[in-house]
C-alpha cells in the first residue's frame, strides 16, 4: 500500500514540477462536417475552424463528396458547390476555394490554389498557404529553463491567437497536410473555448481545493521528520501560513499546526500545471513572467507555476524584489515558494525572520490577500475549465479593439473581474515606485485606493512596499 501510495505521489508532483509539453491527438473527423475532393479532405469545425488535410489514396478513393451531419454543426450550416474546376465550401463566417486536383504549396505564397475568405470587422481578410503571420500574439514555451526577462521576447512560439484575425496551426508530418485554421477576427475568447472543445485537456479534471489553492511550499531536499519538525516551527514562530509542503516525492497537508501525508483523493483535485522550470531572480524576469504568465493562455487551457522569486541566483538577495514577486503571485493559478537549503540564498522562512518590520508585514499581507482571494478563484477555476480559458489573461480578450489593451503588457486578468497592475521596479529613495496603469473601459473599484475610477484612461500612482495595485470590475 505504501508503495502505491509513494508512486502516486511521485507521479503527481512530476505533473506539478517538472516540465510538460502537451500534445495533441488528431480529432475525429465526426467532430465536424467532412468536404472531400480527390486527396484534399476540408473538415469544418465550427463556423470559424477548418482542417486542411492530404489523405491516403485508399481513403481518397471512397466516396465521400457529400458533407456529414455531425454534432457541432448541422448540415445547412456548411454549404458547398463545384464551379469551374473550383470546389467551394461556404459558412456564414468564412468561404473556401480550393483548385480541385491540386496540392495546396506553403511555399508558393499564392491563393490561386487555396483561398479562403473571412470578416475582420467590415474588411475583408484572404487567407492561403505561406501567408506570413506577423500579428500573431505568441504563446507558451514548454519551460523557461535558465531563462532571463532579457532573453525570452525571441524565444515565444506562434500561439492561436493573432491581431491579423487569423492563425494557423500546422500539424503536418511526412509529408502529409495537417492544418488547423482558427478565422475567429478578434474573438479570441470564442477561438479558445472552440480550441478547447477539440482539445479538451481538462477533461475529467475536478476543481481544486482550497488546499490546492492555498500557499505551497516547496523543498528542493528530502528531509527527515526532524528537518521537518523543524521548518513547521520556524514557520510556525514566523507566523507564516501555508495549505501545502512538498518534498522529494512527498506531499503534505498543513492542518492545525501539523503536516498530514496527502492522499490521493486530495491530489485529484490537482489542475493540469506543469512547472515553467528554474528562472533567474532579477527584477527583468519578474516583469517578463508578468506578461507572459497571461500570454500562456494562448496556447490553450493549461497552467505553469512560477516559483515565487526565482530559484537561480547570482546577486545579492534583494528583499524588496521578492515581495513584489509574491504580490504578483498572489493572482497567479498556482502560489508556491521554493525552499533552498543553499546559505547564499534566503527564502522563507528565513528570509522573513531576518528583514525589517516593513518587509515581513508586506509578505503576510500578500500570503493572506491570498487566502481572502480563494472562493474568487474557486469560482474562477470552474469558469476556466468549462470555457478552456486560462484563470490569468491578457487583456485583448476583453478589449481586442483598444490598442492600449496590447501594449500594457504589464498588466493582466485574473478571472473575469480582477485586473492586476504589479510593481515590478525598485522603489526609489522615498520608499515609492511610480507605475502607469492603463485602465480599461467601465466603472473599477482601486482596491489599493479604495475609490471608484472610471475608464478608459491612463494614470500614475507611486505604491509603498505593502501596496498592491489592483481593481474589482465593477460593470
Amino acid at each position: 500500500m505504501y508503495n502505491a501510495q509513494r508512486l502516486l505521489l511521485i507521479l503527481c508532483l512530476l505533473s506539478v514540477f517538472t516540465q510538460k509539453t502537451r500534445s495533441f491527438s488528431q480529432p475525429p473527423s465526426s467532430s465536424g462536417v467532412v468536404v472531400q475532393s480527390g486527396q484534399m479532405r476540408f473538415v469544418v469545425y465550427g463556423h470559424r475552424m477548418l482542417g486542411i488535410q492530404t489523405i491516403f489514396p485508399s481513403i481518397s478513393q471512397q466516396k465521400d463528396n457529400n458533407p456529414q451531419k455531425q454534432p457541432y454543426l448541422k448540415e445547412k450550416d456548411v454549404r458547398y458547390w463545384h464551379e469551374g474546376g473550383y470546389l467551394y465550401i461556404e459558412t456564414d463566417s468564412l468561404q473556401v476555394r480550393y483548385l480541385e486536383g491540386s496540392r495546396p504549396d506553403p511555399s508558393q505564397m499564392t491563393d490561386s490554389l487555396l483561398r479562403i475568405t473571412f470578416f475582420l470587422g467590415s474588411r475583408q481578410v484572404v487567407w492561403y498557404p505561406g501567408k506570413p503571420d506577423a500579428l500573431n500574439l505568441r504563446g507558451a514555451l514548454p519551460t523557461l529553463q535558465g531563462l532571463s526577462g532579457d532573453d525570452l521576447a525571441e524565444k515565444l512560439p506562434s500561439g492561436l491567437l493573432s491581431r491579423a484575425g487569423w492563425s494557423l496551426v500546422d500539424h503536418s508530418s511526412g509529408g502529409q497536410i495537417d492544418w488547423f485554421l482558427l478565422a475567429y477576427g478578434h474573438d479570441y475568447k470564442s477561438a479558445l473555448s472552440d480550441w478547447h472543445r477539440l482539445f479538451p485537456s481538462s477533461a475529467g479534471m475536478s476543481l481544486p481545493s482550497r488546499q490546492v489553492l492555498g500557499y505551497w511550499l516547496r523543498h528542493d531536499s528530502l528531509l527527515t521528520v526532524g528537518q521537518r519538525d523543524t521548518l513547521l516551527m520556524e514557520l510556525h514562530e514566523s507566523d507564516i501560513p501555508f495549505s501545502i509542503l512538498a518534498t522529494d516525492s512527498l506531499l503534505f497537508a498543513h492542518e492545525a499546526d501539523t503536516l498530514r501525508l496527502l492522499t490521493s483523493a486530495v491530489l485529484d483535485s490537482i489542475p493540469f500545471v506543469s512547472f515553467s522550470g528554474d528562472v533567474w531572480t532579477r527584477w527583468s524576469t519578474l516583469a517578463w513572467l508578468v506578461h507572459y504568465n497571461a500570454i500562456s493562455a494562448n496556447s490553450g487551457f493549461s497552467t505553469q507555476v512560477h516559483a515565487i522569486g526565482g530559484s537561480l541566483q547570482i546577486d545579492k538577495d534583494d528583499s524588496e524584489l521578492q515581495v513584489r514577486w509574491m504580490q504578483a503571485s498572489v493572482f497567479m493559478p498556482i502560489f508556491l515558494s521554493i525552499l533552498t537549503p543553499s546559505p547564499d540564498i534566503k527564502r522563507l522562512p528565513r528570509l522573513f525572520a531576518e528583514s525589517s518590520s516593513d518587509v515581513a508585514d508586506a509578505f503576510l499581507q500578500a500570503i493572506r490577500l491570498r487566502y481572502d482571494l480563494i472562493p474568487y478563484l474557486q469560482r474562477s477555476w470552474k469558469d476556466a475549465v468549462m470555457k478552456g480559458i486560462n484563470i490569468c489573461r491578457p487583456l485583448y480578450y476583453e478589449w481586442p479593439e483598444q490598442n492600449d489593451a496590447y501594449r500594457y503588457e504589464d498588466e493582466f486578468l485574473c478571472g473575469d473581474s480582477l485586473l492586476v497592475c504589479p510593481v515590478l521596479a525598485p522603489a526609489g529613495a522615498d520608499g515609492r515606485t511610480l507605475r502607469a496603469i492603463w485602465l480599461p473601459p467601465g466603472r473599477w473599484w482601486d482596491v489599493c485606493r479604495k475609490c471608484y475610477r472610471q475608464g478608459p484612461r491612463i494614470f500614475s500612482d507611486s505604491y509603498l512596499l505593502g501596496e498592491i495595485p489592483y481593481f474589482r470590475r465593477e460593470d
